[in-house]
């Protein structure tokens, strides 16, 4: 249980899968300066989680991992571009129609990102359009992967190989990997979730990190 959490860190968790805070109720908070109290409703005496700016935490250090999260409400989504420099056009496009996009990688004409699955039949007819419409080589919807992410201050190369490690002890083969400011996302096969959420939490969360 951490004392303190920062609103980053926090929205981050929210956005990936955390089951805890609706992802609007940390926005809020963070714009208006707020500290939010989360505590259990059954034991509302017991000493909660402060969700705070992060210049007003006092356990920095201690919260290098703060957890580990999936997000079985999307799937990974690959495209072949055409030509690299429609990647923006196609996203806003995307965007309009409220498609949203998780923790998007785009290298050399190739784009890999997580999509909702409620959206996915939306999804497949527009890339089916953008396709006849010579703005994409091919797609795939994999709808088999789900997105599975160790959630911390910072992701050093270090922390990246552990993680990495930690999956493979574990006998899970991650599709693909996305290393970001805050968070390393795996697409780990969805038969395999909980081993992967298990072995990375048992790394980042229950060794001494």
């Amino acid at each position: 249980l951490w004392g303190e959490l920062s609103y980053d860190v926090t929205l981050l968790m929210s956005r990936q899968g955390a089951q805890v805070l609706h992802l609007r109720s940390v926005e809020m908070a963070r714009k208006f300066g707020l500290k939010l109290e989360l505590k259990s409703s059954l034991e509302p005496e017991r000493t909660g989680t402060t969700v705070m700016r992060r210049d007003e935490m006092k356990n920095l250090e201690g919260l290098r991992f703060t957890g580990a999260t999936a997000d079985r409400q999307r799937c990974l989504l690959e495209m072949s571009l055409a030509r690299p420099s429609v990647a923006a056009s196609l996203l806003e496009q995307a965007e309009a129609e409220g498609l949203t996009t998780q923790s998007l990688v785009v290298h050399e004409g190739r784009v890999l990102t997580w999509v909702e699955r409620s959206r996915v039949a939306d999804w497949d007819k527009r890339l089916r359009q953008w396709t006849q419409e010579g703005y994409l080589r091919q797609f795939e919807l994999k709808t088999q992967w789900v997105p599975v992410s160790v959630v911390g201050e910072c992701f050093s190369q270090g922390a990246y190989l552990r993680a990495v490690t930690a999956l493979r002890t574990a006998h899970v083969e991650p599709e693909s990997v996305q290393v970001e400011g805050l968070s390393v996302v795996f697409g780990i096969a969805e038969h395999r979730v909980e081993d992967a959420l298990r072995s990375l939490h048992r790394e980042f969360l229950e060794a001494s990190a």
